[in-house]
């Protein structure tokens, strides 16, 4: 496991500012927005685990542990307009 661990951090350093690579956390979202609300707002920064106990999916949805799942946050910046991104959500 170790060694895809390490070769998944390398290919994605190479796309993002912080690669996290952990066990476990409550939800990776909430990582992610403690990560970019204590660094710069210009970070961009990506999550996995292998497993998280407090998930969420979009609109408050539980999100489960699936076996075999790949369970991560991307936060990545975004222009000043809000409204450019609308149903982004969605298509993913």
């Amino acid at each position: 496991m170790f060694l895809k661990q390490r070769q998944l951090f390398n290919d994605l350093s190479s796309i993002f500012d912080l690669v996290v690579i952990e066990e476990e956390t409550g939800s990776t979202n909430d990582d992610i927005k403690r990560l970019i609300k204590h660094s710069s707002n210009s970070l961009s920064c990506f999550k996995t685990v292998e497993r998280q106990f407090s998930g969420r999916g979009t609109h408050g949805k539980n999100w489960k542990n699936a076996e075999k799942s790949m369970l991560f946050t991307v936060g990545i910046p975004l222009a000043k307009s809000l409204s450019l991104y609308q149903g982004v959500t969605l298509c993913i």
